[in-house]
């Protein structure tokens, strides 16, 4: 059940067999639709096991900031917080005093990782459930993980995107769209309930989904639906296909769908296209944290890397002010994004264009923003 204002529910219905049960279920009265539940897969990454920890092509980058990061890998993939104006932000604008939350939906965490805890030993996985196994067998979600809030200045390894004053929720992606959908719904009420008792104060949470599908369903055009009304703005994976082939939930109205940029600000040639796409964000050759042990690095490339270096965003820009609406933010990442592959507002390669962290930081700080028209919970 989606909502409780509604007197609709979903039905998970198994067969035995081979018989198509649709057009049985169509003819009974009060079934509004049904359709074929479909297998979710993982959005999979390049994995690079034995990249250069200094990837070569790379723009010439500034590099300059005032703050002493001691992350020693931090440069390994420090064109992204450069290219991006990261660096910049941080600089001027610093972070918000209040803790924020993301949330991400993916295979596991390596919970024991060193980039996740801070100089006091405290950890920042919030875990919806204490008895949840997040066992990470592909590395894929540890890896997201660490691109949106891996702990910045810990003396190890990698910094996110919000590498300060973060927690991350993260839960486990299940094999079928139904499924996968409920997980959306338990991490929707969970930030509900945790607004109710003010241990959460942003309007908007970010949630990564580095998953998809090529068929649309019902389920999921609700649920989405459902998770921007309470101020749970899922960012999500375009694909990794190279053409105008789209996935869901990316190509669901609302979301961000992001694409894929590199270290020379071009777009990856393997980055899905299309008129659903937001904006891209660096996802080549991005060194993060792996499962194998504490201290365990990896080289992935994809937009599976590009989409969580977003939701890393969004969680800085909530902690420069923790009432901006999920249309606001998805209206400032587009409207401040940089023209990289054609000066025109929009096309179909690279959406509004490469993300600009420093630019949408100006924005929330001068109080230039959009008016929040959609969406409000």
């Amino acid at each position: 059940k989606v909502s409780k204002e509604r007197c609709e529910t979903y039905y998970s219905i198994h067969s035995k067999n081979d018989i198509d049960l649709i057009p049985i279920l169509l003819s009974k009265e009060g079934v509004i639709s049904a359709e074929h539940d479909v297998k979710m897969t993982l959005i999979a990454p390049e994995c690079e096991e034995n990249a250069p920890l200094f990837p070569s092509k790379i723009k010439e980058l500034n590099q300059s900031t005032s703050i002493p990061f001691d992350d020693p890998l931090l440069k390994s993939s420090c064109y992204s917080l450069d290219i991006t104006g990261a660096y910049k932000a941080y600089e001027e604008f610093g972070f918000g005093d209040e803790k924020v939350v993301a949330g991400i939906i993916d295979m596991g965490i390596n919970e024991n990782h060193e980039d996740f805890f801070t100089l006091n030993g405290d950890s920042i996985i919030e875990k919806i459930n204490e008895s949840d196994s997040l066992i990470d067998e592909t590395g894929h979600g540890t890896h997201c993980a660490g691109i949106i809030a891996g702990v910045g200045n810990n003396h190890v390894g990698i910094a996110g995107t919000s590498w300060k004053n973060t927690r991350l929720i993260p839960l486990k992606m299940l094999s079928t769209t139904t499924d996968t959908y409920k997980q959306v719904l338990k991490f929707v009420e969970y930030i509900k309930e945790q607004r109710a008792k003010c241990a959460i104060k942003q309007k908007t949470v970010p949630l990564n989904m580095s998953f998809g599908s090529p068929r649309t369903v019902n389920l999921g055009l609700e649920v989405i639906h459902k998770a921007l009304a309470e101020g749970v703005l899922p960012i999500v994976a375009s694909g990794n296909n190279g053409s105008h082939v789209v996935n869901y939930p990316a190509a669901y109205p609302g979301v961000i769908a992001v694409g894929n940029s590199n270290g020379r600000d071009e777009v990856d040639s393997t980055s899905t296209r299309g008129n659903h796409l937001s904006i891209v964000a660096p996802g080549s050759a991005i060194i993060s944290c792996g499962k194998e042990s504490e201290h365990h690095y990896v080289s992935n490339h994809g937009t599976s890397m590009a989409a969580p270096f977003v939701t890393g965003a969004i969680s800085y820009l909530m902690s420069l002010n923790p009432d901006l609406t999920p249309f606001q933010i998805k209206t400032i990442l587009e409207s401040s994004a940089d023209k990289i592959e054609g000066k025109e507002t929009f096309n179909t390669k690279r959406g509004f264009g490469r993300i600009n962290v420093y630019k949408s930081a100006k924005m929330v700080k001068t109080k230039d923003l959009p008016e929040n028209v959609f969406f409000e919970g």
